[in-house]
C-alpha cells in the first residue's frame, strides 16, 4: 500500500471515471481500475478486477451478482478491511474527496472508517460482540470519532436505537446481541452504522437472512435514513427486486467484473448483457406471464479457471465463437449512461421486465 496522500497532480492521471449522468450530482466516491488479488500456493491470484465504479452524492448504487462474482471483495476493499495478507490491492484507486483511501496511511484511514464511511454486514451476529451490550458497543463507535463523554455516547445510542425503531431504547441498549431477533440486530447494525452520519454507507446484503415483511422494513428505513442524513449508499445484494425497490443506479458484476452498468429503470427494462438478462428472467413473476422459473445454467467460474474471452460465455445462450477469443470491454450500449461488456449487445435483443 502506498504511504502518501494523493496530490491534485495525482488525482489527474490514470483511466477516465465511469460516467456519471450529465448534470446529474457529483461522485461522492470513484472506484478506478481496482484489481484484487489473494495469494494461493502458486502466487497471487486476481479475484476482482479491474473494476470501475462511481457513486453519486446522495444516490445509490447497487451491486448486483451471483454468490462468487467479486460483490462483497469490491466493497470490502473501499475500506480496506480485506485481510491483507492473504490478500492485497496491486492495482486501482478509490477517490474520495480527493484523496485516494489506498494511498492514506492507516490512521488517516481509520478515522474515515465508520466516521465517513461507514458499513453494515450481511450477518450482524458476527458483527456485533457478544460480551458487550449493544449499547455500549454503539457508544465505543461514538466516542472512537467525537470528543464526547460516556454519559453523552451512551445518551446518543439510546437515541439511535430509538430511530432505527428498537421499542424501549432505554431499556434494550442494555441488552445482549442474543436477546435480539434477527431483525432487530440489523437495526442494531444500522444504528451503529449511522451513528456518526457517515457520508457513505455501504451496506453488504443486509437483508438476506430476514424474512420477506422485516427486509421491507429494513429498506424503508434505510431509505428513510438516507433522506434524512443525505448520505449515498452501495448496496450490495444478488437480489433484483431489492434492487428495484431501493437503488438509483445498478453495476451487474461477474466473474470479477462489471459486466453492465446503468440507470436501475433502464437497466430493468432494457438489459444490454445475456446475465443481465439472465438475473432478470430469474426474478419470480406474479403476472402470470412465466409458468416455470428460469435458471441460468452453469455456476460463475473460480478465479483460477476463468475461461478465454468473455467470462460469461460458457453459460450464455447467445455465445458466438467471436465471444470465446477476447476479453471484451465495457462500452457505450443501450443509451446514455449505459455500459456493457457484449460484443453481441447492440444486434441482441434481451427481454427486460417491461
Amino acid at each position: 500500500m502506498r504511504d502518501e496522500l494523493a496530490s491534485p497532480t495525482d488525482l489527474e492521471e490514470g483511466p477516465a471515471p465511469a460516467p456519471v449522468p450529465p448534470g446529474g450530482p457529483e461522485p461522492v466516491l470513484e472506484i478506478r481500475e481496482l484489481v484484487v488479488e489473494f495469494a494461493t500456493g502458486r502466487g497471487y491470484l486476481p479475484v476482482v478486477g479491474p473494476v470501475d465504479l462511481t457513486l453519486p452524492k446522495g444516490r445509490t448504487l447497487g451491486l448486483v451478482g451471483e454468490s462468487g462474482s467479486g460483490k462483497t471483495v469490491t466493497a470490502l476493499s473501499v475500506l480496506r478491511l480485506i485481510p491483507m495478507p492473504p490478500g492485497r490491492i496491486p492495482a486501482g484507486r478509490a477517490l474520495f474527496e480527493g484523496h485516494d483511501l489506498f494511498s492514506l496511511p492507516e490512521k488517516a484511514m481509520s478515522d474515515i472508517r465508520g466516521r465517513r464511511i461507514a458499513m453494515i454486514f450481511q450477518e450482524p451476529m458476527t458483527s456485533l460482540d457478544p460480551a458487550f451490550t449493544v449499547g455500549a458497543q454503539i457508544s465505543e463507535v461514538i466516542r472512537r470519532h467525537k470528543q464526547i463523554s460516556r454519559r453523552q455516547a451512551w445518551k446518543e445510542a439510546v437515541d439511535l436505537l430509538g430511530q432505527v425503531g428498537i421499542p424501549s431504547p432505554g431499556r434494550r441498549a442494555g441488552h445482549y446481541p442474543h436477546a435480539f431477533s434477527g431483525g432487530m440486530r440489523q437495526r442494531v447494525m444500522i444504528a451503529m452504522a449511522v451513528s456518526c452520519q457517515p457520508d457513505v454507507l455501504i451496506a453488504d446484503e443486509p437483508t438476506t437472512a430476514l424474512d420477506v415483511t422485516v427486509q421491507a422494513q429494513i429498506l424503508d428505513l434505510l431509505k428513510e435514513l438516507q433522506a434524512e442524513l443525505g448520505m449515498s449508499m452501495i448496496f450490495v445484494t444478488h437480489d433484483l427486486g431489492v434492487v428495484a425497490d431501493i437503488c438509483d443506479d445498478v453495476a451487474v458484476m461477474y466473474a470479477g467484473q462489471v459486466v453492465e452498468s446503468g440507470p436501475a429503470p433502464d437497466l430493468f427494462e432494457r438489459p444490454q448483457h445475456p446475465y443481465t438478462e439472465g438475473l432478470l428472467l430469474s426474478m419470480p413473476r406474479l403476472d402470470g406471464e412465466r409458468e416455470r422459473m428460469f435458471s441460468i445454467g452453469g455456476v460463475v467460474p473460480p478465479p483460477d479457471r476463468l475461461p478465454a474471452g468473455c467470462r460469461f460465455h460458457p453459460r450464455c445462450p447467445y455465445s458466438i465463437d467471436a465471444c470465446t477469443e477476447r476479453l471484451p470491454e465495457l462500452f457505450p450500449a443501450g443509451g446514455p449512461d449505459r455500459l456493457a461488456r457484449c460484443i453481441r449487445s447492440e444486434e441482441l435483443e434481451l427481454k427486460g421486465t417491461r
